[in-house]
């Protein structure tokens, strides 16, 4: 398995990503989580994502993950425990999306958990 999704009894959709991910591979871990969008309104979902487990993504993978910027349900993203390239890399393409306030990276979930529950 190369990542987990599942909602939370707390409103906060919780994902992981696991090992090495591809193009394909990344596409089903995107449509796992955007499964979760429909009937959502505008900023009322909240995403913590558990990379640790973080293996190679390619750049193909990568470009699909930041896809997400384009779903407006979303309120904030919270990674934790990402590569320094991923961390690095993901803030500069959010910047450049001009999403820079729905991307938040973290060295620990603590520090996520309490980004996402400043409202």
């Amino acid at each position: 398995m190369a990542h987990s999704v599942e909602m939370g009894k707390d409103g906060i959709l919780y994902a992981a990503i696991i090992g090495d991910m591809d193009e394909p591979s990344m596409q089903a871990y995107f449509k796992d989580m955007t499964a979760h969008f429909e009937g959502r309104d505008e900023q009322s979902l909240d995403i913590l994502v558990d990379a640790s487990r973080e293996g190679k993504i390619s750049p193909a993978a990568r470009r699909v993950f930041m896809d997400l910027a384009t779903y407006p349900q979303l309120r904030k993203v919270a990674i934790y425990n990402a590569t320094t390239f991923s961390r690095v890399l993901g803030s500069f393409i959010t910047r450049i999306l001009g999403r820079k306030e729905l991307f938040g990276f973290f060295a620990e979930e603590d520090e996520a958990r309490e980004w996402l529950a400043v409202k």
